[in-house]
């Protein structure tokens, strides 16, 4: 890395100007295989693999849980969500979660395959700190509750009064 710097910084000053795109170009893209060779999956990203499941004992889903997603599918889908309706958010079971510490929780299902975004809000807790939600779903069923901490102390789950549509965040008084 350190001689494309050098050589880059040769050609800038003249000795071979026409060069200077090329090598402009081939300093980039070496800079971003190194950015993103050394990048790290976030641990709530991880967390698809089988092996970051934190093992829950399989329970209902609470009420504040399930409040939490009532308020998701009326106030911050991100496509129409009516077939995910049809059975009740309350018949929901939890079956795992993540062990970074964050508050996610996976849900049964009775189907596999890719899930979808169904959702997407930010809760901001009195403190200021922040939390993004992603309601995620498949072939009708809601099949996950992802909240991923902005800050790395937060790791709880939110109150309804704390969550926010991202564009009421970002909108002007």
């Amino acid at each position: 890395m350190a001689v494309l710097v050098y050589q880059f910084i040769l050609m800038l000053r003249g000795r071979r100007t026409k060069h200077v795109f090329a090598g402009l170009l081939a300093l980039v893209i070496v800079f971003l295989i190194a950015v993103f060779a050394g990048l790290k999956l976030a641990p709530h990203a991880e967390r698809y693999s089988k092996t970051m499941k934190r093992s829950v004992p399989e329970r209902d889903i609470t009420a504040h849980e399930a409040a939490i997603i009532e308020w998701l599918l009326d106030h911050a889908a991100m496509r129409d969500v009516t077939a995910y309706r049809k059975n009740p958010i309350t018949a929901l079971r939890v079956v795992s979660g993540c062990d970074c510490g964050c508050s996610s929780l996976d849900f049964h299902s009775n189907v596999s395959g890719p899930k979808t975004i169904l959702a997407d809000a930010v809760a901001v807790y009195p403190d200021k700190q922040q939390a993004g939600l992603i309601l995620w779903g498949r072939d009708d069923e809601n099949v996950m509750l992802e909240v991923y901490e902005m800050h790395p102390v937060a790791n709880r789950v939110p109150e309804i009064a704390d969550l926010r549509r991202y564009e009421d965040l970002f909108a002007g008084p």
